[in-house]
């Protein structure tokens, strides 16, 4: 018997490294939100059984707005796995609890994983394993893909949920809103989760909107207060998450660690600016340094080689000076290129890459734009063309757009 598992999470909480650990692919993990633009599938055997885990793109919340978001949304709703694993970051648990409880909106068979238990054990975070499970009421693992903690007792507990399916009792958001859900309901067909689609049609989501029966136009239904009920329905996941951290989960270690002394400097308002051009000017400088001996070697190597055949006649002249000239002119902005996108990947592989779409955000807002196209522009100066590819994993299509359109004009490597 095949078991479908899919992984569902907040970008960067660990999903696909967990991914990694339960079937043994090796599938790229970046650092930034959005890497995975497609979902990635893997099987392994275990107990006799097969489990075939899908790892879904990253999101914040099922409202979505990205494609990549709109993939873990539709594949949740339209075609959802026997056994919905969603990935907690035990660091900070407050998004990902939040993106649990809307989970659970779609009646799915949930288990929740708290992953990066070891990294939260080393700064003092205990969780109160029966504490969660008796307020979430699903079953909970607490994780680390790094150290292999708990990946045997997840495997357990998929087959457990799947032969007890656990659909636990969805949150009440009070009488005014689910009067609302209630009326809403009926709004839309059989085949669809009507209290999921019910709840974001509060929330005013064009994608509930859509879904509506032909006949029910959206704006003779829609309530004149829904950006005060859409509120009112954040208020109360948060408040609920809130309340099930403060009783289940404690922290012991109120100093503050040296990486987190370190990450406050780097992202400091007033000094991480003046590190960030510090650090951009060595890598620049490192890219000129490091690549300008073989790019002498490459240039010397085509002029003999122009010499050799020399121009004497149109033909020969073609080769050497057409042929032979271009394309040493393309090849020799290769090790200048490939030294750049190696000074960045350090930074990449660092963590510093996303603390500077952080750091830039406030500056790039006036442009209508945000800390992530920075980071997209940022690959132009290594080669336009990645910085072209990287804006399709942009939110906002207007945002998308306009850094497409800038991203020619950064002054590349070449």
């Amino acid at each position: 018997m095949v078991i479908t598992v899919g992984l569902v999470g907040n970008p960067n909480v660990g999903k696909t490294s967990l991914f990694n650990k339960l079937v043994g692919a090796r599938q790229y993990v970046a650092n930034w939100p959005g890497v995975t633009v497609t979902r990635i599938e893997g099987a392994t055997s275990y107990k006799e059984q097969t489990l075939h885990f899908i790892d879904l793109p990253g999101l914040y919340t099922l409202s979505a707005t990205s494609l990549d978001e709109k993939v873990t949304r539709d594949f949740l709703l339209y075609s959802p796995p026997n056994v919905t694993i969603v990935v907690i970051d035990s660091m900070s648990p407050e998004q990902g609890m939040y993106l649990l409880l809307e989970t659970l909106e779609l009646n799915l068979n949930v288990i929740a994983v708290f992953n990066a238990i070891d990294e939260a054990k080393k700064n003092g975070i205990r969780f109160d394993k029966s504490s969660l499970e008796s307020y979430l009421r699903v079953p909970v693992v607490l994780t680390s893909a790094h150290t292999g903690e708990g990946i045997t007792e997840l495997m357990d507990t998929i087959l457990a949920t799947f032969r007890k399916p656990n659909r636990p009792k969805l949150l009440d958001y009070g009488p005014e809103i689910e009067n609302k859900v209630a009326e809403f309901e009926r709004y839309f067909e059989d085949t669809y989760n009507k209290r999921f689609l019910s709840l974001k049609l509060v929330e005013g989501d064009k994608f509930a909107m859509e879904l509506l029966k032909k006949d029910v136009e959206p704006t003779s239904v829609l309530p004149s207060n829904m950006s005060d009920l859409a509120i009112k329905i954040a208020k109360r996941r948060y408040d609920y998450v809130t309340n099930v951290l403060n009783r289940a989960m404690s922290n012991s270690e109120s100093a503050i660690t040296s990486m987190e002394a370190i990450d406050h400097v780097f992202t400091h308002k007033y000094i991480g600016i003046p590190i960030f051009f510090a650090l951009m000017y060595l890598a620049f400088n490192f890219t000129f340094k490091a690549s300008e001996p073989l790019v002498g070697l490459i240039e010397v190597g085509f002029q003999k080689l122009t010499d050799l055949i020399g121009s004497n006649s149109i033909f020969t002249s073609l080769i050497s000076q057409g042929i032979i000239n271009g394309v040493g002119s393309v090849i020799s902005f290769i090790p200048s290129i490939f030294a750049l996108f190696f000074a960045l990947g350090i930074m990449e592989e660092s963590g510093y890459l996303p603390r500077i779409a952080f750091l830039m955000d406030r500056a790039m807002y006036s442009l209508k734009l945000t800390g992530r196209s920075f980071m997209t522009l940022l690959l132009g100066f290594g080669c336009n063309v990645s910085s072209v590819m990287a804006a399709r994993g942009l939110t906002d299509e207007r945002e998308r757009v306009t850094t497409i359109l800038v991203s020619p004009f950064v002054s590349c490597s070449a």
